[in-house]
């Protein structure tokens, strides 16, 4: 035995009746009172016996023995012995305290009250400075020579405490067993700086740890709560609270917080580390972390943490009233099962947070969102990310990202997060309210069901959203829209953007980017990807009530499902549409594939008074529509600039391959359709329409081959007022069409001023090979039919009729009838206006070499060299 206590430094094996058989290596600890303040207490605690009663049977000739110390302070360690119903004693290891209370009466700052098994008689306080710990638990102690464990420690039995523990300035309880009832706190601090709980069970209390106006370091790790009234464990920071470490704690019941962290009145937490928690019942948030009024948390790293039943929350993080949180890290945590948001993030009423990064989360089911980050209120929310999450089932959304009433969001990232079943939509990204979020990015999320959309991203109500991207989702099923970009109410968008989504069903649109009421998006840009079914269209961009939208390209989709039996997509495949009002200044759609649509494949319209700059439709293949392939339409008084139809493949459509409409008093400036192929139509293969006031100021048809063509091949007419100045139909190829070839004419106050069909192809036309003709309220002035070769025509080769009141004069020259059925040319005029026909006989040079006109009252005969037309 040393007279003075500390560390006996060798290597022996020794044996004691109490202790067993023991090998020391290095280092053994002899007990010892603290730093003498008189001689007797000296002598007292001089005489203490070391930690075994030692009979070495081996040792090291070098043995030494020296005073333990902790080196944070440089001061010997000093010890009180507690074993509970002992009578009398004075605290050392022959003679320990039986009344924890006198234990922690005679300890002084520094020194450590070391309790054996044992059922205390009450609770008690720990002065400033004093360890309380239990031999239940190993218990490692810092010495200059390094961490050495307390002779005696990891036993296993708690000592019981009767009542609640309250903690002073820089103490520390481990190892207790902690029964205050529901009306007391099982361990509580008031004001005081520095603390420490480990190992200890609460089994009823009201808060199972309260901790009030702590500051400094506070550690809080591997205690058990097992019913609480109202908080499990409670930490209100102090006004400087320098770090917190709140980890492997279990809270098995709480009325209200499993586990609640605030700042609040302007205090401060610099890092709050919270790790491994679990809380397996709370009435309210199972794991919450306030910021409030005016107060700050530096950083927040939430980890490896459970929640599996909350009333509200599973987590919550709040940074409200002019409040901070720099950092925040959530990951690896679960949520089994909560009333209200698996997950919230919440700046508000001015609060801000900064980053936010969200990783690796499980929901498994909650009443509201899986996961939400929400600035509100002026809030601010820095750079979001929220990535290989997991929600299960959520009431509402899956994951959101929303900025509210002012709020704002720096940057918002979702990637290769993974939604279930959820009653709104699967990843929404949305600012309201006059607020701002600069970019919105999810990439590679998966949806397998929602109720609302699969992906939406949206500013509404004048806010601003700078940059929206969706990239490579997956949407098993949605009620609404698959994937859905939006501005609306007077909103900004700069550029939305999706590329490669997979929309396997879709109650409404497969895609949708809209701008409404007034809204603006600079530029839209949908690539790649495929939607299999929709309850309307594939693929949709809208500009609506007043909206502009600057360009819009749609280009390498599929929509519809190849080889469906009947239409996957209830309505158009492809549709781009301005109306109320709206301007849209450009639409490129380019090199998409579309099957199985219900109606339209493609479809570019301008409505209601609105204006549409440019469309370019190319290379696109649309097979199996049930409507008609591609349309263009200009309608309700709307302004239709340059439309261009080239290049792509149409077969199987249920009406016309390719339509170009101006109908409503719209008017669209030129319409160019080149080098198409089409085949397969119910309809025409080929028609342009001017209807009701409405206007086509140029109609260039080039270049395109038709094949298998139900109704007309090419036509082009107006009526009911409708105008079509410039008609020309050239170098186009035309085999098996079932009514006429070539058609151009004006019916009920229709107006074809100048038509030219040269250089065409037909062969194996039902009726006639070329045909123009006004009625008697309509005008066509001027054909030039040249350069045509007419095969085997079910009637005529060529039928020119004019019943109306204004002079029709065409130009035939050059053109080549072969195997005509009935006759090569049929002439008719009834009305008072001429019919006049220019170089009409050189039409059947290869056929037989005749001309024949029948019903051609009024009619000028054709003969070679007559005047051109005027």
């Amino acid at each position: 035995m040393t007279p003075t206590p500390g560390l006996n430094l060798g290597l022996g094996l020794q044996h004691d009746g109490y202790f067993g058989t023991n090998l020391l290596l290095q280092t053994g600890f002899s007990w010892g009172g603290r730093q003498p303040t008189t001689a007797s207490r000296t002598v007292a605690k001089a005489l203490g016996n070391p930690v075994q009663r030692t009979m070495p049977i081996w040792s090291v000739s070098d043995r030494r023995t020296e005073a333990a110390q902790n080196p944070a302070s440089g001061q010997v360690y000093g010890f009180q012995h507690v074993v509970p119903a002992t009578a009398g004693g004075d605290g050392t290891i022959t003679a320990p305290y039986g009344d924890i209370n006198a234990a922690v009466a005679a300890a002084q700052a520094g020194e450590i009250v070391y309790v054996r098994p044992g059922s205390l008689s009450s609770g008690f306080t720990i002065p400033a400075g004093v360890q309380v710990l239990s031999t239940a638990v190993e218990q490692p102690i810092a010495t200059q020579v390094g961490t050495v464990a307390l002779p005696g420690s990891g036993g296993g039995i708690r000592p019981q405490v009767p009542g609640p523990v309250v903690l002073s300035n820089g103490t520390r309880l481990s190892g207790f067993t902690i029964e205050a009832g529901p009306a007391q706190d099982g361990v509580l601090a008031n004001d005081v700086s520095g603390v420490t709980l480990d190992n200890n069970d609460i089994l009823t209390a009201r808060n199972g740890i309260s901790l009030n106006q702590v500051g400094g370091e506070v550690v809080v790790r591997q205690n058990r709560v097992q019913t609480a009234s109202q908080n499990g464990i409670l930490l209100n920071s102090g006004l400087q609270t320098s770090s917190a470490d709140i980890s492997q704690n279990q809270v098995a019941s709480a009325g209200e917080n499993g586990l609640l962290v605030r700042a609040a009145a302007g205090s401060q937490i610099e890092r709050l580390t919270l790790a491994q928690n679990q809380v397996q019942a709370a009435g309210e948030n199972g794991i919450a972390v306030l910021a409030e009024t005016a107060s700050s948390i530096g950083t927040v790293d939430l980890v490896q943490s459970e929640v599996v039943t909350s009333g509200e929350n599973g987590i919550i993080l709040l940074a409200d009233t002019n409040s901070a949180i720099n950092q925040i890290t959530l990951a690896n945590a679960t949520v089994s099962s909560a009333g209200t948001n698996g997950v919230l993030v919440l700046a508000d009423n001015g609060g801000r947070v900064g980053e936010v990064a969200i990783e690796e989360v499980a929901i498994a089911q909650s009443g509201a969102n899986g996961i939400l980050v929400l600035a509100d209120r002026n809030g601010q929310l820095g750079a979001v990310e929220l990535n290989q999450n997991q929600v299960t089932q959520a009431a509402e959304n899956g994951l959101a990202v929303l900025g509210d009433r002012g709020g704002s969001v720096a940057q918002a990232t979702l990637t290769g997060n993974q939604v279930g079943t959820v009653g709104s939509n699967g990843v929404l990204v949305q600012v309201n309210n006059g607020s701002r979020l600069t970019t919105a990015i999810a990439r590679r999320n998966s949806v397998a069901s929602a109720v609302g959309n699969g992906v939406l991203l949206a500013a509404q109500n004048g806010s601003q959203l700078t940059t929206a991207l969706v990239e490579d989702a997956q949407v098993t099923q949605a009620g609404a829209n698959g994937v859905f970009i939006q501005a609306d109410t007077g909103s900004t968008l700069d550029q939305a953007t999706v590329t490669n989504p997979t929309v396997t069903q879709a109650g409404q649109n497969g895609g949708l980017v809209q701008a409404d009421n007034g809204s603006q998006i600079q530029a839209v840009d949908i690539a790649g990807g495929q939607v299999l079914a929709a309850g309307q269209n594939g693929l949709l961009v809208l500009a609506n009530n007043g909206s502009q939208i600057q360009t819009a390209t749609i280009e390498q989709a599929q929509v519809g499902r190849p080889g469906a039996p009947s239409a996957t997509i209830a309505s158009n495949g492809i549709l781009v549409f301005a109306d109320n009002g709206s301007t849209l200044s450009h639409a490129w759609i380019r090199a998409n594939q579309i099957q199985a649509a219900g109606a339209t494949g493609i479809q570019v319209l301008a409505d209601g008074q609105s204006q549409l700059t440019e469309a370019q439709i190319s290379n696109n293949q649309l097979r199996a529509v049930s409507g008609g392939g591609i349309l263009v339409f200009a309608n309700g008084q709307s302004q239709f600039g340059q439309a261009t139809v080239a290049g792509n493949t149409v077969s199987q459509t249920g009406r016309e391959g390719i339509q170009v409409f101006a109908d409503g008093s719209g008017r669209l400036t030129a319409a160019t359709i080149d080098g198409n192929q089409i085949s397969q139509t119910t309809g025409s293969g080929i028609q342009l329409f001017a209807a009701n006031l409405g206007r086509i100021d140029a109609v260039q048809v080039s270049r395109n081959q038709l094949a298998t063509i139900n109704q007309d091949g090419i036509v082009a007419f107006a009526e009911t007022g409708g105008r079509l100045p410039t008609v020309t139909l050239n170098n186009n190829q035309l085999t098996q069409v079932g009514q006429d070839g070539l058609r151009t004419f004006a019916t009920n106050g229709g107006t074809v001023e100048t038509a030219a069909i040269t250089n065409n192809q037909t062969q194996t036309v039902g009726n006639t090979g070329v045909f123009a003709f006004a009625d008697s309220t309509s005008q066509l002035s001027t054909l030039t039919l040249t350069n045509n070769q007419i095969e085997q025509s079910g009637r005529h080769a060529v039928e020119l009729g004019n019943q109306g009141s204004n002079d029709f004069c065409a130009v035939v020259a050059d053109n080549t009838s072969i195997a005509t059925t009935d006759l090569d040319t049929n002439l008719f005029a009834t009305g008072t206006g001429a019919l006049q026909v220019v170089n009409l006989p050189q039409l059947s040079a290869n056929n037989n070499n005749s001309f024949n006109q029948v019903n051609n009252a009024g009619a000028t005969p054709g003969t070679a060299g007559l005047s051109p037309c005027p």
